[in-house]
């Protein structure tokens, strides 16, 4: 048998990343982490990237998983959900949900009224939706709720909108004072809270003008055009001083035995290669 060419697994820069992805594995399979709810990290900004490469189709980590890099540091921060995040009261849902929909999204719209209410069983009273067209002035926002109508000789249940135009065709607020987004206090909160509280009648109101004072200030951040790059030069990070906690110090640990486990797997990977040779 001829010797393969085929060369070990390359494990250099990917070693330091094997901590953060096995902290990730354990976050997602609700398994203890050292280190409480925040573990700090050093890499590079190329370890950075295949890190947040390798994970791009990791829906956990994407949504759950709350995570800051700092390239002047090497420091890799990761922050796992609290036993309190994305809870509510009595329902496991919120009572109103935002969403802000671009150009084709708007007409989209409908089909994620109906996955947010109906999929909920009506735990979601309403969704909140800002139709904001690309490179264009005119903006609107929708209200959808769920309506009873009758089907077979029984109750069932669809969404329906209300919607208004609060930026005009010319950049301009809607100027009918009486066009703006209104929404109950009742929509906040579940059916069991609204029959325990008798003071749940009022409602919020958001005039068009400041809707659109609003949408304007959101848009004149992303259109800010960022100063020229300079040439920093930043401190080298010094990673054992700043590793004070015994949390961080099993961090060190468990990456020193991933390298030596990679260092295993490289030498079996070599003997073996060299016996297939000498056996062809």
């Amino acid at each position: 048998m001829a010797l393969s060419n085929d060369s070990p697994p390359s494990i250099g820069e990917k070693e330091s990343i094997i901590p953060i992805l096995e902290a990730i594995d354990r976050y997602e399979r609700g398994q203890f982490v050292p280190g409480g709810g925040l573990l700090k990290f050093y890499i590079s900004e190329l370890e950075h990237q295949e890190l947040e490469e390798k994970l791009s189709e990791n829906l956990f980590f994407q949504a759950k998983i709350s995570r800051d890099f700092f390239p002047s540091e090497r420091l890799f921060i990761i922050r796992r959900p609290t036993p309190i995040h994305e809870c509510f009261l009595v329902k496991p849902f919120p009572g109103v949900v935002t969403e802000a929909a671009y150009s084709q999204d708007g007409k989209r719209l409908p089909h994620l009224a109906d996955a947010y209410i109906l999929d909920s069983n009506l735990d979601v009273r309403v969704l909140l939706a800002f139709d904001i067209q690309y490179k264009k002035n005119k903006a609107s926002v929708s209200v959808w709720r769920p309506h009873a109508v009758p089907q077979d000789g029984e109750e069932a249940w669809i969404t329906a909108s209300e919607t208004q135009v609060f930026r005009e065709d010319n950049g301009e607020p809607n100027l009918d004072p009486r066009a703006g987004l209104r929404v109950n206090l009742r929509d906040f909160v579940s059916v069991e809270l609204c029959e325990t509280f008798e003071n749940l009648e009022g409602s919020v109101f958001i005039s068009c003008a400041t809707l659109c004072t609003f949408l304007n200030q959101a848009e004149a951040k992303i259109d800010v055009k960022p100063r020229p790059r300079r040439k920093l030069v930043s401190r080298a990070p010094a990673p054992e001083e700043e590793l004070n906690t015994d949390d961080e110090r099993d961090m060190v640990r468990a990456k020193k035995h991933a390298e030596e486990k990679a260092d295993r797997s490289r030498s079996f990977f070599q003997s073996s290669s060299l016996s297939m040779s000498e056996e062809g």
